[in-house]
């Protein structure tokens, strides 16, 4: 048996952590693999089929037979039986890609499709490329999901997917605990990089209440399409003269160190109103930094499951003139408003965490006194000696399976799911 591991991506780049981690385990336990991907090998003795095929740039126009014969190449050099391991096939970047896929299940080959984000998520340019959405979603008896959150599998399930062929397993975490800061003043960090759904116009009210404190962010939006709030935040916190320092990590056009920038502060902020898995609340922990910021009810609720609470995070933050609306949903001009409001009467805004109304002010001096982050012992689950393990049972339980008629999900099912969502992020003008 050998695990393949597909993975398609802008040739320019490597293969995501998430997959080194993967065969790195499989290489560690000499369990047969290989990598099928565009651009560089991660690792010189590891076996990899590099195929520019799977470059999913504009420029790359690529058919179906062209695709076909990256498998084909692959079977041909490797011991059968195989589990062919699919990172991220349904979410339209490569939508030719995502049809070819369906010759793997007409000849009954055992699959894992591993969904790190849906195309269906806020991702309407996605979805319009993969044309066919009714057959998006294909199963037999040889093939398991795999997904990073319970929300995720609910919706699969919800879709038709039959419960024993769907696994949650989490993105694996490595702890790296950094020295305690030395600052007596708080630094605080949010390491993402600045598209819309970041919300960074909360960063801007929060920093907007706490003047005194420093405030970064480590990347720019990239060639993201979802980054129209991005520079009208930039020059707004400039021209109010709200402490922060943008793209701290391209700084002098290199990409400088992670670890010595969460080394000089002292905490992570997450002010994002929308993740799939949320890596930030488990890297805060293996950084040994307090976090605070803005809940995402779906990845707390998993994190409780394992004992994970950050303390400091809210449900919402609103104006006392505007109870009812949160800072997230409204518009860019009356957010404007909001942050001018932080500045000129600070006690009108507040936070709601878990039903309790506080300061936002008090809330905020509280998390920055605060230097104590979440122990590394809860961790464990996410560990990539845990994640490897349960993608080995995977395999060992596909191979018992005998070959079944195709069958699809409700394509219908998880659009709605996912539009019930996203129904109270407004498009913010």
């Amino acid at each position: 048996m050998t695990h393949v591991f597909v993975h398609y991506h802008l040739r320019t780049g490597g293969v995501n952590r998430v997959l080194h981690a993967e065969a790195d385990y499989f290489a560690q336990q000499d369990y047969p693999f290989a990598i099928l991907s565009s651009g560089l090998p991660p690792n010189e003795t590891w076996p990899f089929f590099p195929s520019l095929a799977l470059d999913y740039s504009g420029d790359q126009k690529h058919d179906l037979a062209e695709l076909y014969r990256c498998f084909e190449k692959v079977r041909q050099s490797i011991a059968e039986p195989i589990i062919w391991h699919i990172h991220n096939p349904t979410l339209g970047c490569h939508p030719v890609f995502s049809k070819c896929l369906h010759q793997l299940f007409e000849t009954n080959e055992r699959l894992i499709f591993h969904i790190h984000d849906f195309a269906e998520d806020h991702r309407p340019n996605n979805l319009r490329a993969l044309a066919d959405t009714t057959h998006l979603y294909p199963f037999t008896q040889c093939t398991h999901y795999v997904v990073l959150s319970s929300r995720d599998r609910d919706i699969l399930l919800q879709a038709g997917l039959p419960e024993r062929q769907i696994s949650i397993i989490p993105n694996p975490v490595v702890p790296h605990a950094l020295a305690a800061s030395q600052r007596s003043k708080a630094r605080i960090v949010c390491p993402v990089r600045g598209i819309d759904r970041k919300n960074l116009g909360e960063m801007v009210l929060l920093a907007a209440l706490a003047p005194s404190c420093e405030w970064a962010t480590t990347l720019a939006p990239g060639k993201s399409l979802h980054q129209k709030n991005y520079p009208h935040w930039k020059r707004w916190a400039q021209q109010w003269k709200i402490p922060i320092e943008w793209e701290i990590a391209e700084k002098n056009n290199a990409m400088s160190n992670l670890t010595e920038i969460i080394s000089d502060c002292t905490h992570i902020l997450s002010t994002s109103q929308q993740e799939g898995f949320g890596m930030s609340f488990l890297e805060s922990i293996a950084w040994q930094r307090p976090m605070l910021g803005r809940a995402i009810p779906h990845i707390q609720r998993d994190l409780a499951q394992q004992d994970i609470f950050h303390p400091f995070l809210y449900d919402r933050i609103f104006s006392v003139k505007n109870p009812a609306l949160d800072f997230c949903q409204m518009s860019l001009s009356a957010q404007e408003a909001m942050i001018k409001e932080a500045i000129e009467k600070p006690e009108n805004i507040m936070v709601e965490q878990q039903g309790e109304i506080t300061p936002a002010a008090s809330w905020l001096h509280a998390a920055l006194e605060n230097r104590q982050a979440v122990s590394l012992e809860r961790l464990s689950h996410y560990s990539p000696s845990c994640h490897g393990e349960m993608l080995r049972r995977i395999d060992e339980m596909l191979m018992t399976q005998a070959a079944s008629p195709i069958r699809y999900l409700n394509a219908d099912v998880v659009r709605k799911a996912f539009s019930h969502e996203n129904s109270s992020l407004l498009d913010q003008a």
